[in-house]
């Protein structure tokens, strides 16, 4: 029963248990989905560069959510492990794929990595903080919500590209 029934209905807790962070997890699925759907659909122009993008993102979108849905991160891989290896893969991302980030939308791009890094940082260092912890929480799950947002924003864009020269 514990994997069939919804943790609200196991509890008895309220509906709206965790549902920003529900709906947080969707955000990084509906950004994997949309790149490889374009990914695999994508028969009227094929722009290597963007495709490879498209697969990219895609991936790490689906890696994201597993992490969030299954709390990887708190409970079973170190997270300052994940931290750097999504730090890495990210700065990889941006490495090999500049120009079309840039040429597509390079400021969505970077605004969630900036949101991402900051909800990082925030659960880094929320001991440390002079801020009452729920103010921390709040913080943290706020900026890596509109980063998610921001993400599946980004990954629409390159999803829906279509370069001038056919």
């Amino acid at each position: 029963m514990e994997i069939l029934r919804d943790v609200a209905q196991q509890s008895g807790a309220s509906s709206f248990l965790g549902f920003l962070s529900n709906i947080g997890i969707w955000l990084w699925v509906s950004s994997g989905a949309i790149c490889f759907f374009s990914f695999i659909t994508n028969t009227i122009e094929v722009d290597t560069n963007r495709q490879k993008l498209l697969l990219l993102t895609g991936t790490f979108s689906i890696i994201l959510a597993v992490d969030d849905f299954f709390m990887i991160h708190d409970r079973y891989i170190n997270q300052y492990l994940c931290y750097v290896i999504y730090g890495i893969l990210a700065a990889v991302i941006l490495l090999f794929h500049q120009k079309t980030i840039i040429k597509i939308e390079g400021f969505a791009f970077i605004l969630a990595g900036f949101l991402l890094a900051l909800s990082i940082s925030t659960d880094i260092f929320q001991n440390i903080l002079p801020i009452d912890y729920k103010y921390v929480q709040i913080f943290e799950e706020g900026f890596k919500f509109v980063g998610a947002a921001t993400w599946l924003y980004f990954n629409s864009k390159v999803a829906s590209f279509r370069s001038e020269i056919l």
